[in-house]
This record gives structure tokens, C-alpha cells and sequence, in this order.
């Protein structure tokens, strides 16, 4: 019998919170202990999808309102967005913004 192994961590996070979602039908169950370290979990995972968003796309704050060109959150400047350059494209990729 062959099982699959977990290759990464994220994986192996993944499976805690389907075993965290088994145990929350246990008729003793914690809820919200379960409830919260489900979030701390998720949040964790989602971490590294937030900082990828932010490198990508520099121009909005984390709660979503755009930056102005002084930095400040407000409306942008009328107009098309621009499209980043190759270059820019290759440094956001390699993780070297």
C-alpha cells in the first residue's frame, strides 16, 4: 500500500485543517479553541500570497485603497494603469523586487 508524502509544509497544513474540521463534529470538542487556531493556521498560509499581491502590486495599501503618487492612500491619477517592464516583471519573479 503506497501513501502519498507530504512534500511541503503548507501541504502538511493543509491536512491539520482538514483533521481540525473532522474534530470540530466531536461531541466534546473545543469550538473555539479549534476556531482559533484553524484562523492562525490559515492566516499563516496566506501570509506568503499577501507579500506576493504586495510586490505585484505596489500601488495599493493593504486595505485596499490605492496610493496616490505622494504615497497617500486616495483616488489615483485618471487613466490606464501601466504595465510593469520586462525587467521589473523578471525581478518580481525572482523575488528580487
Amino acid at each position: 500500500m503506497s501513501t502519498r508524502s507530504t512534500n511541503t509544509q503548507a501541504e502538511a497544513l493543509g491536512k491539520v485543517i482538514r483533521t481540525i474540521a473532522d474534530i470540530k463534529q466531536y461531541p466534546d470538542a473545543d469550538l473555539p479553541w479549534l476556531i482559533e487556531l484553524e484562523t492562525f493556521i490559515l492566516q499563516y498560509l496566506k501570509e506568503p500570497l499577501e507579500r506576493m499581491g504586495q510586490q505585484a502590486n505596489p500601488g495599493v495599501m493593504p486595505g485596499g485603497a490605492p496610493v496616490t503618487p505622494t504615497g497617500r492612500p486616495g483616488a489615483m491619477p485618471p487613466g490606464p494603469p501601466q504595465a510593469p517592464s520586462a525587467d521589473s516583471l523578471q525581478r518580481m519573479m525572482s523575488g528580487r523586487a
